[in-house]
C-alpha cells in the first residue's frame, strides 16, 4: 500500500509538471541559468585560488612585500641588496633567490643555429628571466631534462620551459644545446622544466643572474628584482613577519627616507595570485550569487503563484488523511526534481558558456573543468542540494498550509500561494536595480578612461623590439627609415609613455640645502622621444640630435617638478643612475601609471651611456598605405639586421590592454543585468497572470458598474509600482556602497552621479510597468459576461 501511495504521488507530481509545462519550463530555464553562472564562477574561483598550491612545500615559499605610505598594498619589486641582507640577519630563511624579468629592461633575441643545415632560428623572448642558482631549490618544478642539482651553477647555463625547448629543438633533446643571446653571449641548456599550469612564476628561459648583472648592481640599492624565499620547516611566518616588519628603521635607518614608515612583510606564494586582484574576483562572486538568488526567487515566485490552482488538490489530500509534513515533503520532492532538471540543463549551459565566460572575464576555465570533473560533480551536487532546500522550503510551507475547508469555499479567493508575492518581487527588483546601477557606473568609468587625455599621441605608432645590432647602427637605421615617405618620426626607448613600470631612486639638493631622495618612474630614451609621441613641453627644451650636450641632461614631468619644489627646475641638478644630470626641460604630465592610477613623478634620460637600456624602436607613421609602410619598415630593419625576428604592434593596443579589465567588468555586469531582468520579468509574468485570474470576478463587477479599462489597469498596477518604489529606496544606498568600494582603488576615477541611480530605477520600473500593463490589459478588456457567467 505504501509503495502504491508513493507511486501515485510521483504520478501526480509528473502529471502536474506536465499539465503546467510552460511554468515548469520557465522554472527549469531560470534555475539552469543560475546554476550555470554559479558553476562557472565556482570553477573560476577554484582555479584562481589553487595557483601555486601544486608546488612542493608551497606553504614555506614567500615573496617579500615592501609597504610604504605611497604603496599601502606593498610592492614585490625589491632592491637587490636587501635580499641577502635579510638572509644573513634571520636564520629562519633557508633559501632565497633573486629573480628578474630581464625582458622588461632589454630586448632578448635568442637564436639557435642548426648544426646540420646551419639555418638560424631566432625569437624575441618576452619572459627571459635571471635568477640565483637556488631558484629550483625553492620552485621545485619537475625536470624533463637535467635536474635541479646542477642547473644555473655555471655562468652561461640556461634552463628552458618545456614549450620553449620544443619551439627551438622540436622533439630533439635540448640538453647540451647552445643558444645565442642578443648575438653575443652563448648559453648552454642544462635543464628543461615542465612548468605547472597554475603557477604565478612562468618563464620561457632562466639564466644565472650573476651572468648578466654586475656585482655592483647586485649589491646596489637602485636595482630591483622580485625575490623568493623559503623558510625553514616549523617557522610561523606570521610571527616572522613581526620580526622583519621594521627592518629598515631598526637596521637601515639611513638607507631610506622615512624608514620608520616603510615596513616589510612575507606574502605566502599561495596568496600571491589574488593579492592585487581580489576586487574583480569578489565582484564575480557577487554576480554569481545575485543571479543564483534571482533564479531561486523566481522559482519561489512561480511556485507560490500556482498555489491557488492546487488548493483543491491539497485540501482533498488533507481530508483523506495526508499530514502537513507529508504534503510539505511531497513539494520538496517536486522542487528537487525541478532543480535536478535545472542542474542537468545548467551543466550543458556551463560547458557551452565557457567561451562566453572567457570573453566576459578573460578567464579560461575549460581546461580546469576538463581536468577536475570530480570537483565539478561534487559542487554540482552540493549546489543542487543547497538550492533545493532554499528554493523549496518556503513553497512547501505555503502549499502544505492550505486548510481542508478551502475545498468548499469556491467563491472565496485563496491567497495561500501568493501571500508574500510583493516581498519576493521587491527583492528581485532590488537585485536588478543594483546590478543595472553598477553596470551603468562601470560603463561610465570605462568611457571615462577611454576618453581620458593621455598627454601623448597614441595613434599609428609602431613598437618594434630592438636588438644590439640595431642599437649599434641606430643613426643609420633612423636615416634609412626617415626616407620612407609615410614615416613621420622615429625614436628608441625602454618603454612607451603609458604604463611605465620601472622605478629608480632620484636624489637632489633642495633650496634649503638638504638632500632629498625619492623613487621616480623612468624611461631611457633617445632623441626625438617627446616629438615622436607628440608630447607637449611646459618648460625648457626637448631632446634633439643636434644638441648632444643636452642629451646628457634629463627631462622631468610636471609632477616631478612639483616634487622637486624649485620655482624653476631648469638647470637644476638631479642624481640619476649615479650621475649628476641637469634638468633641461619639463614635459606636461602624461599618463604613465597604467591609466588606473594618478600620474607619478617621471624622469626621461637620453644620456649616451644609458642607450644600451633602450628596448624598443618606435616608428610614427601616416595613415596612408599602412600595410605598405609596415612592409617598408620591416624590409629596412632586415637589411640592417639580417635574421632579426621582426615583430611589431601598435602602442594603442597596449593602452587598450590597460583598460581591458574594466571593459570585461562592463560586459560582465551588462550580461548579468540582462539575465536578472529577464528572470525577474518572467517570474512577474507568472505572478501577474495568476493574480489577475484570482480577480476576474472583481474586474467583471467593476466593468459592469462602469469602470473603464484604464481605471482597471491602474488598480492592478498600483501594488507593483509600490514594489518598484520600495526597491528603489533600498537599492540606491546598497549600490552606492558597492560602487564606492569598487572605485576606491582607482586613482583616475569618474564621479558617482545621481542620474545613474534614477536611470536604473526608471529602467526596472518601466520594464515592470510594461509587463504588468500587458497582462492587466488582457484582463481589463475581457468580456465581463465571461467573468460572471459562473457566479
Amino acid at each position: 500500500m505504501s509503495q502504491q501511495l508513493k507511486l501515485a504521488e510521483f504520478t501526480a507530481l509528473f502529471r502536474f509538471l506536465r499539465n503546467n509545462g510552460t511554468f515548469t519550463a520557465m522554472n527549469v530555464a531560470g534555475l539552469a541559468f543560475g546554476f550555470a553562472c554559479a558553476m562557472l564562477i565556482i570553477l573560476h574561483v577554484k582555479k584562481e585560488s589553487t595557483y601555486n598550491s601544486e608546488i612542493p612545500d608551497s606553504g614555506r615559499i614567500f615573496q617579500l612585500l615592501e609597504k610604504s605610505p605611497d604603496s599601502p598594498l606593498g610592492n614585490t619589486t625589491i632592491s637587490y641588496a636587501l635580499t641577502p641582507l635579510l638572509a644573513e640577519t634571520f636564520p629562519e630563511i633557508e633559501y632565497y633567490a633573486r629573480t628578474e624579468n630581464y625582458s622588461n629592461f632589454s630586448s632578448c633575441i635568442v637564436s639557435y643555429q642548426s648544426p646540420v643545415d646551419k639555418t638560424l632560428l631566432s625569437f624575441n623572448e618576452s619572459s627571459f628571466y635571471l635568477a640565483d642558482n637556488t631558484l629550483f631549490e625553492i620552485m621545485q618544478y619537475p625536470f624533463v631534462e637535467g635536474s635541479e642539482n646542477n642547473v644555473l651553477k655555471d655562468p652561461y647555463s640556461i634552463v628552458l620551459s618545456k614549450e620553449t625547448a620544443e619551439r627551438y629543438f622540436g622533439k630533439e633533446p635540448a640538453l647540451g644545446k647552445s643558444l645565442i643571446f642578443n648575438n653575443k653571449e652563448i648559453f648552454t641548456v642544462t635543464g628543461v622544466v615542465d612548468i605547472p599550469v597554475y603557477v604565478s612564476f612562468q618563464f620561457s628561459m632562466v639564466a644565472p643572474i650573476t651572468t648578466l648583472r654586475s656585482t655592483s648592481k647586485l649589491k646596489g640599492w637602485d636595482s630591483n628584482g622580485e625575490p623568493y624565499f623559503k623558510l625553514k620547516t616549523g617557522v610561523d611566518y606570521k610571527e616572522f613577519n613581526q620580526k622583519i616588519a621594521h627592518f629598515y628603521s631598526e637596521y637601515l635607518p639611513d638607507q631610506r627616507n622615512n624608514a620608520e614608515h616603510v615596513t616589510l612583510k612575507f606574502l605566502p606564494i599561495k596568496e600571491r595570485r589574488l593579492y592585487y586582484n581580489k576586487n574583480p574576483l569578489y565582484l564575480l562572486v557577487f554576480i554569481g550569487f545575485v543571479v543564483l538568488t534571482i533564479s531561486m526567487l523566481n522559482y519561489i515566485n512561480m511556485s507560490t503563484s500556482l498555489a491557488q490552482k492546487r488548493t483543491a488538490e491539497i485540501a482533498l489530500k488533507k481530508i483523506t488523511g495526508a499530514s502537513k509534513r507529508r504534503i510539505g515533503w511531497q513539494y520538496m520532492q517536486e522542487t528537487a526534481l525541478v532543480c535536478l532538471l535545472g542542474i542537468l540543463a545548467g551543466t550543458v549551459l556551463t560547458y557551452a558558456g565557457m567561451p562566453l565566460f572567457k570573453i566576459l572575464t578573460g578567464s579560461d576555465v575549460q581546461p580546469y573543468f576538463e581536468s577536475h570533473i570530480p570537483f565539478f560533480i561534487m559542487n554540482a551536487f552540493w549546489l543542487w542540494l543547497f538550492v533545493t532546500i532554499l528554493a523549496g522550503f518556503y513553497p512547501a510551507i505555503v502549499l502544505s498550509g492550505v486548510r481542508p475547508l478551502t475545498l468548499f469555499a469556491k467563491n472565496k479567493q485563496s491567497h495561500a500561494g501568493i501571500r508574500s508575492k510583493n516581498a519576493v518581487i521587491t527583492c528581485q527588483f532590488i537585485i536588478s536595480m543594483i546590478l543595472i546601477t553598477i553596470c551603468l557606473m562601470v560603463h561610465r568609468q570605462y568611457k571615462y578612461m577611454s576618453g581620458m587625455p593621455l598627454g601623448f599621441d597614441n595613434e599609428l605608432i609602431m613598437q618594434v623590439p630592438f636588438n644590439d645590432d640595431l642599437k649599434s647602427t641606430y643613426t643609420e637605421l633612423r636615416d634609412a627609415l626617415t626616407k620612407i615617405p609615410t614615416v613621420k618620426a622615429i625614436c628608441a626607448a625602454s618603454s612607451m609613455p603609458a604604463g611605465i613600470p620601472n622605478h629608480s631612486g632620484v636624489s637632489w639638493i633642495d633650496e634649503n640645502g638638504n638632500k632629498q631622495e625619492e623613487s621616480f618612474g623612468f624611461a631611457i630614451v633617445s632623441d626625438e622621444y617627446t616629438q615622436t609621441f607628440g608630447m607637449e613641453m611646459a618648460l625648457g627644451s626637448e631632446f634633439v640630435f643636434d644638441k648632444p650636450e643636452e642629451l646628457k641632461g634629463v627631462i622631468i614631468n610636471e609632477t616631478a617638478a612639483r616634487r622637486l619644489s624649485y620655482d624653476n627646475p631648469i638647470g637644476k641638478q638631479v642624481n640619476f643612475w649615479g650621475k649628476e644630470n641637469p634638468v633641461i626641460g619639463v614635459v606636461k604630465d602624461f599618463q604613465n601609471n597604467y591609466l588606473f592610477n594618478v600620474v607619478k613623478p617621471m624622469i626621461l634620460s637620453a644620456h649616451p651611456d644609458n642607450q644600451d637600456f633602450t628596448k624598443y624602436l618606435y616608428v610614427s607613421i601616416l595613415p596612408q598605405n599602412i600595410t605598405g609602410t609596415i612592409h617598408d619598415v620591416e624590409k629596412t630593419i632586415r637589411q640592417m639586421a639580417p635574421g632579426f625576428p621582426f615583430e611589431y604592434h601598435f602602442t594603442s593596443a597596449e593602452v587598450d590592454d590597460y583598460i581591458s579589465e574594466i571593459k570585461r567588468l562592463d560586459n560582465t555586469f551588462l550580461f548579468a543585468s540582462i539575465v536578472s531582468i529577464i528572470l525577474a520579468l518572467s517570474g512577474l509574468v507568472a505572478l501577474i497572470y495568476h493574480a489577475t485570474q484570482s480577480r476576474i470576478k472583481e474586474i467583471g463587477v467593476r466593468k459592469v458598474n462602469g469602470a473603464n479599462s484604464a481605471r482597471i489597469i491602474w488598480i492592478l498596477n498600483q501594488s507593483y509600482l509600490r514594489c518598484v518604489l520600495v526597491a528603489f529606496i533600498i537599492a540606491c544606498p546598497i549600490a552606492w556602497i558597492i560602487i564606492t568600494e569598487m572605485l576606491a582603488g582607482i586613482g583616475n576615477r569618474t564621479t558617482i552621479t545621481w542620474w545613474i541611480f534614477v536611470l536604473a530605477g526608471l529602467f526596472v520600473g518601466s520594464a515592470a510597468l510594461i509587463t504588468v500593463s500587458l497582462q492587466s490589459w488582457r484582463a481589463a478588456t475581457r468580456n465581463p459576461v465571461e467573468s460572471l457567467r459562473y457566479e
